[in-house]
């Protein structure tokens, strides 16, 4: 994603139904850069947030490759889908 160009990445994500699932994103270091909100996942287990490119202390991250790690009750037939939205 081209954060430097001010794009939102809209994270989606795909598990077990009605159940909550916490997002968060990682640089190359496997350092966290940013803990997203905590998400409820609807009637068909799917749920999104959408990460502003900005890091835990409100700076914009470099554009480059980022990890985002979903935790709570998922499945293995889990998935993360990423967009770049806006501009």
């Amino acid at each position: 994603i081209d954060f430097q160009n001010h794009r939102n990445a809209r994270i989606y994500v795909k598990g077990n139904p009605g159940k909550k699932v916490a997002v968060a994103v990682y640089d190359r270091g496997g350092r966290r850069v940013a803990k997203l909100d905590e998400i409820t996942l609807d009637g068909s287990g799917a749920g999104e947030v959408e990460f502003n490119g900005l890091n835990g202390s409100g700076k914009r991250l470099f554009s480059g490759m980022y990890f985002v790690v979903v935790s709570g009750d998922v499945n293995d037939r889990g998935q993360i889908v990423i967009k770049g939205v806006g501009k």
